[in-house]
């Protein structure tokens, strides 16, 4: 995180930059320009693939967009597809519904996904860019950021699944498949445990980089603070209840502006560390530019504590009879091999790909530039595969 401590330290800071506009923001606050932000929908609609946008109200009172991709303008017949199967994708922490779709509608999930015939949803969750809003509570309320993942999993998950089912008008269609990265992986496993229920609705459960145990992860931020803040005491009570990383002009100028090709403090164009892990070996270097534009997303400061405790272990875990996939690396520093394989133990139904490529990092489900054959074919096929042979 960049912080700015005096006037110098910033003009230093705009010319390492090369950006005037970061001073001139000190300087003359008024003339600073508001940067664009695209939404999921304007993006989409650009690449001229039909979206919608749905609101999803929560049993606790929160309202999540989320968007539909019903079609594409590449679909070929299917044959293996007698309908058009939902999907669902679900985010990572301070991820929002665009980062599914930044790497391009040649690479990106969601259009192949839609050109191969699929109903294709994206899920937003409390907190972040478009789910900001509550039936009762501001964002400037404390009690509106009282909520960690397993509220996520437990209210915003299963309300969006209803939404979904509730609005498919095919009578057949009544489950949908998921896909999660990295906190969607969490949240799906929360509403499986706790809410077993929905197990019936979901066809496939495809879980990217499972954030179920942490005991081994090498992810700095959680090292470095999980033994300061991974338990309750008058640190974490003081950091409780409140947004981590606020959105505001400033922070918004800044993260853009280093990401530019001109600037010298390249290095911090990769969004935090949490949700873009990694080298850039793999990476994108374009959808990560179009990543700070949104990103972080915008989450709860509980998120983030709950995750430094790495409680997932205490759900029932038991109660989860689906057949999950999960996809795994050795290059990934944030969830380890050996904390993939101890969830993997105690499930009855597993099928493992691991993924071929030894420097594949957390981040690099979204944004490697060679997502589309090492992760994204595969998936669509494990979907097709079911498609076919569903009785």
């Amino acid at each position: 995180m960049i912080a700015i401590a005096s006037l110098a330290t910033a003009t230093g800071l705009a010319a390492a930059m090369g950006n005037p506009k970061i001073l001139d923001y000190f300087q003359q606050p008024g003339k600073h320009l508001r940067l664009s932000r695209k939404t999921t929908i304007d993006r989409i609609l650009d690449t001229g693939y039909p979206c919608e946008e749905h609101e999803v109200e929560t049993e606790d009172g929160y309202f999540l967009k989320i968007y539909r991709i019903p079609s594409s303008p590449k679909f070929v017949s299917n044959s293996s597809l007698q309908h058009r199967p939902k999907v669902l994708l679900e985010h990572g922490l301070m991820g929002t519904s665009d980062t599914w779709i930044l790497n391009g509608q040649d690479n990106s999930l969601p259009f192949l996904l839609a050109d191969r015939g699929y109903d294709v949803w994206l899920g937003n969750v409390r907190g972040n860019l478009y789910a900001r809003k509550h039936r009762s509570l501001s964002i400037h309320d404390g009690l509106f950021w009282r909520f960690s993942w397993h509220e996520i999993g437990f209210y915003d998950l299963p309300a969006t699944i209803d939404y979904i089912l509730k609005n498919i008008t095919d009578p057949q269609e009544k489950s949908l498949h998921y896909v999660g990265h990295s906190q969607g992986t969490t949240i799906v496993t929360v509403l499986m445990s706790m809410r077993e229920e929905y197990q019936q609705y979901l066809r496939t459960v495809n879980l990217w980089s499972p954030v179920i145990f942490l005991d081994n992860t090498e992810n700095r931020l959680l090292k470095v603070l999980s033994p300061y803040m991974g338990y309750y005491n008058i640190v974490t009570e003081k950091f409780s209840r409140q947004e981590f990383v606020p959105f505001n002009e400033l922070f918004d100028q800044l993260k853009y502006s280093a990401c530019q090709k001109e600037s010298k403090l390249h290095g911090f164009c990769s969004p935090l560390a949490l949700m873009v892990e990694g080298t850039f070996r793999n990476k994108n270097r374009t959808a990560l530019e179009l990543c700070l534009e949104t990103h972080p997303g915008g989450i709860s400061t509980e998120q983030f504590l709950h995750y430094m405790q790495a409680y997932p272990p205490r759900y029932p875990l038991e109660r989860i009879h689906k057949l999950l996939h999960i996809w795994y690396s050795r290059g990934d520093q944030t969830v380890k091999p050996v904390d993939v394989q101890r969830f993997v133990a105690g499930m009855p139904a597993v099928i493992t790909h691991r993924v071929a490529d030894d420097n594949w990092s957390h981040g690099d489900y979204m944004f490697a530039s060679n997502v589309r054959q090492k992760v994204n074919e595969p998936l669509i096929e494990v979907l097709d595969d079911y498609e076919r042979n569903k009785k």
